[in-house]
């Protein structure tokens, strides 16, 4: 199935090219896979009777078909993301209590979807794909037209996307690795800062869960396996900030535990770091003997 997203207005053409091969991408993938089967479905049947009603005539307004083009696309993307992640989660359960380690020794790129038994190399290679090209999707829904950017972030936020992106971001870095593909951690950040622009609700609701900021604030350093992330953390925490009152407080107010391991590494025997009561960083240099 080729789906299209006609552009209406001041449309981003180029992204709405992206987002029509990442729906029949998904969708590709989900009709051969059971469990995901039904949100294809569900979406083709959906998409199917408004496309012949806005053809008709039914529904002449092009920005408002757009938005629920949108919106169904929305649910599709955030519906098999979260799937992915329950899916993986379950699994390394499994895994754990076998005692089986093998899920830790590749990372997938493949787009194959042949073979989708569960623990099967496709199927973990199928899953990581799918994860990263459904919050892709999100990511591009919110920067197609200026006029829908609101509506459609608020739309996420009542289909719960933060509950999602706090499980997102919350998993260890040998499940990321042993499920997810290179990147992972960079998309999800790249939609929080497109999710957090210029709304202030949103914006507040992602501060009020204490895991996803710190997901966030800690996602400002540099990681290897994935590039770009500490600079679109850097613009997510400057749009909650600039956006909410809310959020500039609770950031304000937060107190460092310490320096993560990759800075004590980094730092070991050259710079002594130490936190003042507030919370301020205090540097010394080790006196030499």
């Amino acid at each position: 199935m080729n789906v299209e997203v006609k552009p209406v207005g001041d449309a981003n053409n180029e992204i709405l090219q992206k987002i029509s091969s990442n729906v029949d991408a998904i969708l590709t993938f989900c009709t051969s896979e059971v469990e995901l089967r039904n949100f294809a479905l569900k979406f083709q049947f959906e998409q199917a009777a408004e496309k012949a009603a806005y053809n008709t005539g039914e529904s002449a307004d092009g920005l408002l078909h757009m938005k629920h083009v949108l919106q169904r696309m929305i649910d599709l993307a955030l519906s098999v993301a979260k799937s992915i992640l329950s899916r993986t989660l379950e699994s390394s359960s499994k895994a754990s209590d076998k005692g089986d380690e093998e899920r830790q020794q590749s990372f997938f790129h493949s787009s194959s979807v042949e073979d989708f038994a569960e623990g099967t190399e496709n199927w973990l290679e199928t899953g990581a794909h799918l994860s990263y090209l459904s919050v892709e999707l999100l990511c591009f829904s919110l920067i197609t037209h200026k006029k829908l950017c609101k509506s459609l972030q608020n739309y996420m936020l009542e289909k719960n996307i933060v509950e999602y992106l706090s499980s997102a971001l919350s998993i260890s870095r040998d499940h990321e690795i042993g499920y997810f593909q290179e990147g992972y951690r960079t998309e999800h950040m790249r939609l929080i800062a497109n999710l957090s622009f210029s709304n202030p609700e949103v914006s507040s609701s992602i501060v009020r869960n204490d895991v996803l900021i710190r997901s966030i604030l800690s996602g400002t350093k540099i990681d290897e396996e994935n590039p770009g992330m500490a600079e679109w953390a850097e613009f997510a925490i400057r749009n909650l900030c600039g956006s909410s009152q809310e959020a500039q407080e609770a950031i304000r107010n937060m107190t460092p535990l310490g320096l993560s391991k990759e800075s004590e590494k980094m730092l070991s025997g050259k710079v002594k770091c130490d936190f003042t009561e507030s919370g301020k960083v205090k540097m010394s240099t080790f006196t030499q003997k």
